[in-house]
């Protein structure tokens, strides 16, 4: 098979150091050697710009900010005019904790902010009644590149993990005019993702992930476990066999990879189940959900695809082998193989209260001092990884919040009638540029982790607020 379509590679911009000793304000932070293991494991070189060695440690170091690891977020409580009052967390030893303070933001990500907003009884101030609906993910066909001239190979086991990607399938339409390739009856709305070539992984098929994905493949004993994300596990790798299965795989398979954009649905939620609780007595997250058909006919389409890139690229170094699409069962609740750590929109922002959770900022419309920063906020998942629009609606709400200071501890009497007096606000109250705002972003994790504020004490009593 030849290719046809007219695409058009990119190197897939990476915010990572190539500046030996390149100093961020904070420290000196070495260059990336390119040792592979970037997606899903911390950087030895601190040259991945993740938040734990830029925004977190930046922070940390003003003074001003703590981090309070191991603890539990059970739930926000409110002042009786309906403003957010403390967070109830539990900490490391089990005490449960309330931290008051005059503005929380929510940053649990798409599964625990609803769950912890539901747990609170935010609903009762949710005039949308969406807390936890529109949840969306991606859906992912993908495909195995093969080489096997044994000659040729692929190098996924060094650099980042997305080194090459294409664009061109993020609008079908156009895709469609361009190539001469008729789109299905079945797609409404044409609307793909972004293709990327990837490596190293500790998730993705035998062989394609480099050397994490064939240790996950190859070296587990007898009776450990199957799969850990591998779809195309080998049987009896364990033992004599691991050497030559080894030799046989490494750098000859690529993996191509596609983020598809899930339609945004009611019916696609996070609540509470009624029946289970996690190990501090709350009730944890239901998630609920089931691919739009047109989501079913765009993976569909896109996998159809996907061999005649792969054999662009064996064409393209002159090797030989094949394109294997991989398992892809393409029902009305997996469109897969599912990477399910790309999640979206269980908060999602609206124009007036009734079309949205919170406002374009991430504020509650009902509870003007409480405030949503992370992937919940996204109305739809669209056809790229995420990381990067998070990262960006958590500038969008840090500044508002800055910017605004004292004003978002008044209530906004169009939008919620107080009954009888409102509240005195404390004699601190912020200053336009928001520097004396004492603020709680209560975080927590599907394990029972936390990063919520700062530091934990033994007592049961309520900590002070402070600037």
């Amino acid at each position: 098979m030849s290719m046809n379509p007219p695409l058009h590679p990119y190197p897939t911009p990476c915010a990572i150091n190539t500046i030996e000793g390149f100093w961020d304000g904070v420290q000196h932070r070495h260059a990336c050697v390119n040792c592979g293991f970037c997606n899903g494991c911390a950087c030895p070189n601190g040259a991945k710009s993740s938040t734990l060695v830029t925004a977190l440690r930046r922070a940390a170091a003003t003074g001003r900010c703590e981090i309070r690891p191991e603890c539990n977020v059970r739930r926000i409580l409110l002042n009786s005019d309906g403003t957010a009052k403390s967070a109830v967390y539990v900490d490391r030893d089990f005490n449960e904790q309330e931290q008051p303070a005059r503005l929380i933001i929510l940053s649990c990500s798409t599964i625990d902010t609803p769950r912890l907003a539901l747990l609170s009884g935010l609903d009762k101030h949710d005039p949308s009644g969406m807390i936890g609906q529109n949840f969306t993910t991606h859906h992912a066909p993908s495909a195995v590149v093969q080489i096997n001239d044994g000659v040729h190979t692929w190098d996924v086991s060094r650099g980042t993990w997305n080194t090459i990607s294409i664009d061109d399938l993020q609008d079908l339409q156009a895709y469609s005019l361009a190539t001469g390739t008729p789109l299905p009856s079945g797609i409404a709305f044409p609307r793909a993702g972004v293709v990327s070539m990837v490596g190293p992984s500790p998730g993705y098929p035998f062989g394609s992930g480099g050397p994490i994905s064939l240790a996950l493949a190859f070296v587990k004993p007898p009776g450990f476990y199957t799969g850990g994300g591998n779809a195309f596990a080998p049987a009896g790798g364990w033992g004599p066999g691991f050497l030559t299965g080894f030799t046989g795989y490494y750098n000859t398979q690529a993996f191509l990879l596609t983020v598809c954009e899930d339609v945004p649905r009611a019916q696609n939620k996070v609540d509470l189940d009624p029946n289970v609780k996690d190990v501090y007595g709350e009730y944890v997250a239901r998630v609920t959900y089931a691919n739009h058909p047109n989501d079913i006919a765009v993976g569909s389409f896109v996998a159809s695809q996907l061999p005649a890139i792969g054999e662009a690229m064996l064409n393209a170094i002159g090797a030989r082998g094949t394109v294997v699409a991989a398992q892809t069962p393409l029902t009305s609740f997996s469109v897969g193989p599912r990477f399910n750590v790309h999640q979206h929109g269980t908060m999602r922002m609206g124009a007036t209260p009734q079309r949205g959770v919170v406002n374009r900022y991430g504020q509650f419309w009902e509870v003007p001092n409480l405030f949503v920063a992370d992937g919940s906020l996204m109305t739809t998942a669209g056809g790229y990884n995420p990381t990067h629009t998070i990262e960006a609606l958590a500038h969008w709400v840090a500044t508002h919040i800055a910017v605004n200071g004292a004003s978002l501890l008044s209530r906004a009497p169009q939008l919620v009638p107080v009954a009888g007096a409102p509240a005195q606000l404390p004699a601190s109250t912020p200053s336009a540029n928001g520097s004396a705002v004492a603020a709680l972003a209560a975080g927590t994790a599907m394990a029972g982790a936390a990063v919520s504020a700062a530091r934990r004490r033994s007592s049961r009593r309520p900590e002070e607020p402070r600037a």
